[in-house]
């Protein structure tokens, strides 16, 4: 009896190395801000997390696993239904902004299929 094998498809976030996200992000990020280009919040936790787990640094917290991450969590900076910045949040500390073409990274590696392409945008 024949039995093909073949192994799991790999999932969006295994299809780019650490290394390489982080390349990706070096570049995009040192794009200037620039009035009419779309950009999007990143919460500091999430950001710092994603850095972490695609860096292999550890801190006291012990390393982390891109694995586990899912999609940006902004939970910390928004409030309400209609996901409003939080007045209390300063930029730099509580989060970033990041370029459309790396949020369209993040949303292409960490946002399930079931979410849609919408998430975000």
């Amino acid at each position: 009896m024949y039995m093909a094998t073949q192994d799991a498809p790999s999932l969006p976030w295994q299809q780019t190395s650490p290394a390489e996200k982080l390349s990706i992000y070096e570049r995009l990020i040192a794009v200037p801000l620039e009035l009419g280009q779309k950009w999007f919040v990143v919460a500091t936790p999430w950001l710092k997390n994603w850095k972490m787990a695609c860096s292999g640094e550890v801190d006291k917290e012990g390393p982390r696993d891109e694995a586990t991450l899912g999609p940006v969590d902004n939970s910390s900076i928004v409030k309400g239904r209609q996901q409003l910045l939080r007045k209390d949040v300063q930029y730099g500390e509580d989060y970033e902004v990041v370029p459309k073409a790396l949020w369209d990274h993040f949303v292409e590696w960490y946002v399930p299929f079931n979410f849609g392409r919408n998430y975000g945008s």
